[in-house]
């Protein structure tokens, strides 16, 4: 089971910020392989990270977009992602995800959803 987390990322050619998708680790998964993407977390402050009490890695897994995969994909277009993952035989877990953004613990305020793979 995997994370699909939202991750604000400094585009640094347009020099903007956008939402994009990621994925909690690698999946290992040759069908997915060619949209995923292991890019440095970047401090977007000084007081950003690195603490040793921090649970984020120094690499993140971000989410290329199918249908052009020299960009990766925003927010804005998550259907899409979700139709290829689909495609390739993932589904979203909705009652963990319910259950994760309901729990008064979560610390993932960037969750946007669980995905598993069907066997």
């Amino acid at each position: 089971m995997f994370k699909i987390l939202s991750y604000l990322y400094f585009d640094p050619f347009s020099k903007c910020y956008r939402k994009i998708l990621t994925l909690s680790s690698d999946p290992k998964d040759d069908s997915i392989s060619n949209i995923i993407k292991m890019i440095p977390r970047k401090k977007r402050s000084p007081f950003d990270y690195p603490c040793n009490c921090e649970l984020n890695p120094y690499c993140i897994y971000a989410f290329l977009n199918p249908n052009n995969t020299r960009e990766f994909i925003n927010i804005e277009n998550i259907d899409i992602l979700l139709t290829y993952l689909m495609s390739k035989k993932y589904e979203i877990d909705y009652q963990f995800t319910d259950l994760m953004i309901k729990n008064p613990n979560n610390i993932d305020k960037d969750l946007i959803c669980y995905i598993k793979k069907l066997i």
